[in-house]
């Protein structure tokens, strides 16, 4: 079974019931990220929804790139795709990170900012290469120190996706036969004794913990490559099952207990995606599901920045922590639906210019 590939005719085209979880975990990080900088901590525990996106790329792309590389596909022709899926966004994100960062500088005589740091930041991190340093950047009131994507913090999880990426495209091509739950559980064992030993909960982000991050994503994706192979072996649950465990999950979002925290990216995401990816959507869901699959990415690689150009806003410091992350948060959602439109419309054009170069070869 670990070395088969579902055909994808035998499946759905799009798994609309992931979609919505793909959105309903993005808002949940922009939750996480903008009430854990005003005091309001409403989901401590809400950076488990990127082990979900971890989870979810390995079943993804699995369903989307398994039968393409089997039959052929090049690692330029696998890598330019993701790229052009990635890419465009990230530059937005990164771009609405340096203009923050310009205009904290420029507005603030005292900013903990250097030019020279940030211009190093700037072309690292634009070839999504980590930036180790021990700085203070600043995020509304507080600061955040040592992350190694500091004009745009979330980028971490790209860089990471970007490496396991191309470990998925290795193991495709060349090392299919490696068996996959081996490495799950090797990779799995690694991240769970390196968590408890260093005491590292949601590593990858800061200098101090990054090398973490590699066996948390080979460990999550691949288990999401292994849940995707697995798909035709298990039925869907009963809907009592179905939903407790997407409220479970929610409800750990709430908690700020490590242990509780870590029991849902290592036991309860796996099972949700592995069960909404069963889940039949209809009717009006189909739109709603969409909707929140489309504005997921968006959403994710441009609230971090939003945040900082918003929070230099004087009238900002008005509103309550409530009213500033309700606005922001919407704010972040409505941009995201416009980015939506201008990523595919740049999208669309990669692809006719590629279709173009194929023709002229």
């Amino acid at each position: 079974m670990t070395d088969t590939i579902a055909s994808p005719s035998l499946m759905p085209k799009r798994f609309y019931a992931l979609d919505a979880i793909r959105g309903i975990a993005a808002i949940a990080v922009v939750i996480y990220h903008y009430t854990q900088h005003n005091g309001l901590d409403w989901v401590h525990s809400a950076w488990v929804a990127v082990d979900i996106f971890f989870i979810l790329s390995g079943f993804v792309l699995m369903h989307s790139y398994g039968q393409k590389v089997a039959q052929g596909m090049t690692f330029k022709g696998f890598l330019y795709s993701r790229i052009t899926r990635l890419g465009p966004m990230y530059v937005v994100g990164l771009a609405l990170g340096i203009g923050a960062a310009l205009l904290l500088i420029y507005s603030s005589p005292e900013s903990p900012i250097e030019p020279k740091n940030l211009a190093t930041a700037s072309v690292l991190n634009f070839f999504l290469l980590p930036y180790f340093n021990d700085h203070a950047w600043p995020f509304g009131s507080h600061a955040i120190h040592g992350t190694v994507f500091p004009l745009n913090d979330p980028a971490w999880s790209l860089f990471f996706e970007m490496f396991v990426n191309i470990i998925f495209f290795i193991y495709l091509a060349r090392f299919r036969k490696i068996n996959l739950p081996v490495l799950i559980g090797i990779s799995g064992i690694t991240f769970v004794a390196l968590t408890l030993g260093l005491h590292q909960l949601n590593p990858g982000a800061r200098g101090s913990d990054f090398v973490l991050g590699f066996p948390r994503v080979i460990f999550e994706f691949f288990l999401g490559v292994f849940i995707y192979q697995c798909y035709s072996y298990y039925k869907l649950p009963p809907s009592f099952i179905t939903y407790g465990i997407f409220f479970l999950v929610a409800i750990c979002f709430f908690s700020s207990k490590g242990a509780v925290a870590l029991a849902n990216a290592l036991i309860l995401a796996p099972l949700l995606i592995a069960i909404f990816a069963k889940l039949p959507v209809s009717g009006a869901g189909v739109g709603a599901c969409k909707f929140l699959g489309d504005i997921s990415y968006p959403l994710y690689v441009t609230h971090f920045p939003i945040y900082r150009l918003l929070s230099e806003l004087d009238f900002m410091e008005n509103l309550t922590p409530a009213m500033q992350t309700i606005l922001f948060a919407t704010i972040a959602v409505v941009i995201a639906v416009i980015l939506v439109r201008i990523d595919e419309s740049v999208r669309s054009s990669f692809k006719q210019s590629k279709l173009l170069r194929a023709q002229n070869s």
